[in-house]
């Protein structure tokens, strides 16, 4: 996901450009007004708001961009070795290895937005393997706190109910999921 598309910004966009960007898009895909076909796309914008309007992780969100673009680079213009070219498997374990990376660099990083972003893909390319499923619950689970903490109860909600769903068996942090969606519940209840 590329945060500068989605606020239909440059790279090199100001902040004061970043905020009349996130408010006019807002208006236009705000699920009160567009209906709830754009539910998902507002949730978008505001991730790519948060990260993009805070100065230390637009720039994470930056360095994490252009070290993909490296990488990709990198990948297209290596020559072949004489040895024997690597089987679809042993490209999958590679591509995997280093998705795993990214998403537990930025979660230690604690740039979840990033995070949940680098775990939907692992889970999208690795569907069904237990470890990839785990990390779309932590950082899911991360990010919900982390917006909980900002009582943005709404998209913490969201983020957290993803969370069960994507299919953990860790019972602790099934758990510990729950008591923050009841958190938000009571949150809710006193506004």
């Amino acid at each position: 996901m590329n945060y500068y598309r989605i606020l239909e910004v440059a790279p090199q966009a100001t902040l004061d450009e970043i905020k009349q960007a996130y408010r006019r898009l807002a208006r236009k895909y705000h699920p009160d007004i567009a209906g709830n076909s754009a539910r998902r796309r507002f949730l978008h914008i505001s991730e790519a708001y948060q990260v993009l309007s805070n100065p230390l992780r637009r720039k994470e969100y930056d360095l994490e961009i252009a070290t993909q673009q490296r990488t990709a680079r990198s990948t297209a213009t290596q020559a072949p070795t004489n040895s024997a070219v690597s089987s679809p498997s042993d490209f999958d374990a590679d591509t995997y290895a280093l998705l795993k990376q990214r998403v537990r660099s930025a979660y230690n990083r604690k740039s979840y937005a990033i995070a949940v972003k680098l775990a939907d893909e692992l889970a999208l390319q690795f569907s069904g393997h237990p470890t990839a499923n785990r990390w779309v619950t932590l950082t899911y689970h991360k990010r919900g706190q982390e917006l909980l903490q900002y009582n943005q109860t709404k998209l913490a909600r969201i983020y957290l109910e993803k969370a069960l769903v994507a299919q953990s068996r860790d019972t602790e942090l099934i758990s510990a999921i729950r008591q923050d969606l009841e958190q938000c519940e009571r949150s809710h209840q006193v506004r």
